[in-house]
């Protein structure tokens, strides 16, 4: 199938989300970053008692998050034309790790690799919850300036291997883009440390082949890529894609969490579990 087609409804994968017209890239991450620590306040001062209410997924059953002890900073960059969001997430040691870099033009890459660099970060992870182009970009940059590549899933790994070709059909520059590989394979079960923080590695496809989860429990929060959004949920109509498979897998992986958790989307702004029980009209 000629890619230009292939991917044309691909470019609206992100256009729900994305920022609004007029406000440039800065604007929206200073925007998503406010509304971020805004959250946490909240979360921090809330009394609520944690009870999952769905049943499918023993494991979430019972799990409380200490909201009230944050071992991590997250740091919210919005990159490239699709306005997605790239996930720096540090912690008191200074070591971090990056999620979906989606830098493209030199200013991100700059911004990004200029955020770790001035804060005395040490990057030891790169990771994705899939490899559409516009969450990958900036996996080539980071192998090259940090000696540190990314880790996906094998199922999504031929996504990265035509990110030119994908990316010229949209009429991006090829010399902004670069090819990737990837160091290395997430699975359902693996857990990545970070200092003192466990992610939880949940295989969510649907969106894509490959799509992941990475879930922080003690902290409460996780980082879902395109599987959902704040009253939505990921396009099922690209290659890979699949509406039940989706739908079952957000009923498993996220609904089941405790209702306080946050999701950090790769576009938009955050929500929580309970919110979208509540108001998400593809979960009801």
């Amino acid at each position: 199938m000629n890619l230009k087609k292939l991917f044309s409804v691909f470019c609206l994968l992100s256009a729900s989300y994305c920022m609004t017209v007029g406000q440039s890239s800065v604007e929206r991450s200073n925007e998503l970053a406010a509304n971020h620590k805004i959250q946490q306040a909240e979360e921090a001062s809330s009394k609520t008692t944690l009870t999952p209410t769905n049943k499918e997924n023993p494991q979430n059953q019972g799990f409380e998050p200490n909201l009230n002890k944050r071992r991590m900073e997250i740091k919210i960059f919005v990159f490239n034309p699709f306005q997605e969001n790239t996930y720096l997430i540090s912690t008191p040691n200074k070591e971090c790790l990056v999620i979906d870099p989606g830098c493209l033009e030199s200013e991100e890459k700059n911004e990004l690799a200029n955020y770790i660099i001035q804060n005395g970060l040490t990057l030891k992870r790169v990771i994705n919850t899939h490899l559409h182009l516009d969450h990958a970009f900036g996996c080539n940059f980071l192998a090259q300036k940090f000696g540190i590549q990314a880790e996906a899933s094998q199922k999504d790994e031929p996504l990265l291997d035509r990110i030119k070709d994908y990316s010229t059909a949209f009429g991006l520059l090829s010399n902004a883009v670069e090819s990737a590989k990837l160091g290395g394979y997430l699975k359902e079960g693996d857990v990545i440390e970070l200092g003192e923080l466990k992610f939880e590695v949940l295989e969510n496809p649907g969106h894509s082949l490959g799509g992941l989860i990475f879930l922080e429990r003690s902290e409460g929060v996780a980082f879902v890529g395109d599987s959902i959004f704040k009253g939505s949920i990921g396009r099922t109509d690209l290659p890979g894609g699949n509406h039940k498979q989706l739908i079952e897998n957000l009923r498993k992986n996220i609904l089941t969490l405790p209702k306080e958790t946050v999701l950090y989307p790769g576009h938009g702004p955050s929500t929580t579990v309970d919110w979208e029980r509540c108001h998400n009209p593809y979960l009801e």
